[in-house]
């Protein structure tokens, strides 16, 4: 009788020391998980700033007059993929007729 409640309390034991252990781990990975939250609202902020003063930089009037002092032919991105051939065709169509 003795023998079965040394091992009852061993067995209960046990237990609870790895319920402990379970728990101990899952307060870690919240707390993790919660960091990982904090770094990556730190880094939506950064980008937002960037974006922010990216936006502020490039003004589509001031960029426009880059352009015009580049004295370079730049093509706009085509809204659908093209190939190279039909760029190309697209580009020396401008070129000759300047006014469309």
């Amino acid at each position: 009788m003795f023998a079965k409640l040394i091992l009852i309390i061993l067995a209960a034991g046990a237990i609870a020391s790895s319920l402990l252990v379970l728990r101990q781990q899952k307060v870690e990975t919240i707390h993790e998980i919660s960091r990982a939250y904090q770094r990556q609202r730190v880094s939506e902020q950064t980008l937002w700033l960037l974006q922010a003063e990216i936006a502020r930089r490039v003004r589509p009037e001031a960029l426009n007059e880059k352009l015009r002092e580049s004295e370079l032919n730049w093509l706009p991105i085509p809204a659908i993929p093209v190939t190279l051939d039909q760029h190309a065709i697209a580009g020396a169509e401008s070129l000759t007729n300047p006014g469309e």
